[in-house]
């Protein structure tokens, strides 16, 4: 499983290892509207399975992210 860092890193927001908490939560919500699987609703299900799966990975690695701000 990676790094949740890495998931936001290797998107096209390119988050930094240094980002603060609220820089990372604005990415957060710019990546959920970019990646919903909502937006491809009605598409081929290949795409609507690749949306999904890329919004779970970054849904969860900001619940990871948020439970270790929380923690500090």
């Amino acid at each position: 499983k990676p790094n949740p860092l890495v998931i936001f890193m290797n998107t096209k927001l390119n988050s930094k290892r240094d980002d603060n908490f609220e820089v990372i939560k604005r990415r957060y919500y710019e990546l959920v509207k970019i990646y919903h699987p909502d937006r491809v609703h009605g598409e081929d299900p290949v795409i609507v399975r690749q949306y999904t799966a890329k919004f779970i990975k970054i849904r969860e690695a900001f619940e990871f992210i948020k439970r270790i701000n929380r923690a500090s």
